[in-house]
């Protein structure tokens, strides 16, 4: 009897310690459902596997982040929905608790995100689209521009060609939004470089050759 009182006891404290950085306060929080108080004062509400969050769940942070989605040796893996208190919102794909993948990041501002994703960041092809009316459509690095891109403004005027660090850096051409090549060749911060007077000549040069 004695031992029988000792094995509910401790499979009763089994049941409430810690498990993976957190208590389970309800459930089957070894392998089914339940509801896991971590120990930053998260709770996630969800499916386990080993004493892992593991399938679907819901991982609400202290400061108001939730979290809806799949789960993997604790980890958000699969795909999910994060919802942040400003109102913003991301649906897309997660690996190894970050969004890696495809996804729409919807800002309350009303800026809106649609392409690829590296380790949390925007990487790889995308579109953002500005609540102001503009629009960029290409390559990002680590959350900024970066590589062959196209930015429409609102006014219908655009720029083609390359960025880096979020700015217009190296080859490209400006247009009208009349859809005429206003300004062509290189940029440097942003900044368009007016060409030399060699470049000019050179150019020049080029065009009559061109013609004869």
């Amino acid at each position: 009897m004695k031992y029988i009182v000792l094995l509910i006891s401790f499979l009763f404290v089994l049941q409430n310690c810690s498990t993976s950085g957190g208590k389970c306060v309800e459930g089957d929080c070894s392998s089914g459902t339940g509801s896991q108080q971590m120990e930053d004062g998260s709770l996630y509400i969800g499916t386990f596997e080993g004493g892992k969050k593991s399938g679907n769940g819901t991982l609400t942070y202290p400061n108001g982040d939730k979290y809806v989605g799949n789960f993997k040796n604790d980890v958000q893996e699969g795909t999910g929905t994060y919802t942040y208190p400003d109102g913003d919102i991301f649906i897309g794909d997660y690996k190894n608790g970050k969004r890696n993948g495809k996804g729409t990041y919807k800002h309350a501002n009303g800026d809106v995100y649609v392409g690829e994703y590296v380790d949390g960041f925007r990487n790889g092809n995308g579109t953002y689209t500005y609540s102001n009316g503009d629009k960029y459509v290409g390559n990002y690095s680590r959350g900024v521009r970066s590589g062959t891109g196209t930015y429409v403004y609102s006014t219908g005027e655009k720029f083609e060609g390359e960025w880096a660090n979020n700015k217009r850096n190296g080859a490209g051409k400006y247009f009208s939004k009349r859809g005429s090549v206003v300004l062509e060749g290189n940029w440097s911060n942003d900044e368009y470089q007016e060409p030399s007077s060699e470049e000019k000549e050179a150019d020049s040069t080029d065009t009559e050759n061109t013609e004869e």
